[in-house]
């Protein structure tokens, strides 16, 4: 983990998506971290009825872009309405946080099983990967229930024009087979599951199924601060 110091940046656009609401901030200063790490974004309190008023984001956007970007869920919630709000304005940051959950290059392949809103910090490792050609097999299997998939048009582009990435798309959790062939394929993959907690749940239960070997090759991580509204298929 790294030690913690705040970074200003400006928050340079918000943009309403569906149910998503996606910010991107230019930080004030040199602020470094690794394809799929998260920070913590931090309000006035006067947004947050005086109480500490800060969020944990994974960043979706890469270490080759000149911006941060996030991606959350409005529900609207109090701080949310905020962030909306400020566009123009400058916050504070800190991190980057998840060392675990961030790119692995020396490894045999890469599997990545984000659900719903998880596909943010795989994006964030998928346009690293596109943006320094680097050659590892990298597999994405997005599930999202309800069909809207984030970043799809954008990450169809690097599976087209780089043959070591591939993506699919499904609304359903794949069978406990199907992940073991894409396991076989990719050799022994490191795999990435993230998102809301039922959903996660549900993915790493089914890579339990498919009886392979996940020591140390596993990294979950859990976007705790959502709750699942629809039915998991």
């Amino acid at each position: 983990m790294s030690e913690e110091r705040y970074v200003n940046v400006v928050i340079e656009g918000v943009e309403r998506i569906d149910k998503y609401l996606i910010v991107k901030l230019r930080p004030l200063e040199e602020f470094k971290y690794s394809p799929g790490n998260s920070i913590d974004i931090y309000l006035d309190p006067s947004y947050c009825g005086g109480e500490e008023c800060f969020r944990v984001f994974s960043l979706a956007s890469s270490p080759t872009e000149d911006k941060l970007m996030i991606v959350t869920i409005h529900r609207g919630s109090r701080f949310k309405n905020a962030l909306e709000k400020l566009e123009g304005g400058v916050v504070r940051i800190t991190g980057p946080w998840s060392k675990r959950f961030s790119l692995r290059e020396n490894v045999e392949g890469l599997l990545f099983i984000p659900y719903g809103i998880g596909v943010s910090p795989i994006r964030s490792m998928l346009k690293y990967i596109y943006d320094r050609c680097l050659t590892i097999p990298a597999k994405l299997i997005h599930v999202d229930v309800e069909g809207f998939f984030l970043f799809r048009e954008e990450i169809e582009g690097f599976a087209r024009r780089k043959p070591n990435i591939a993506a699919t798309f499904t609304t359903t959790i794949p069978k406990p087979e199907e992940i073991k062939a894409e396991i076989a394929r990719l050799g022994n993959p490191f795999i990435y599951v993230s998102g809301p907690p039922q959903g996660t749940k549900l993915v790493v239960n089914t890579i339990k199924a498919a009886s392979v070997n996940l020591k140390g090759m596993l990294a979950v991580e859990v976007f705790s601060g959502y709750e699942e509204e629809e039915e998991i298929a």
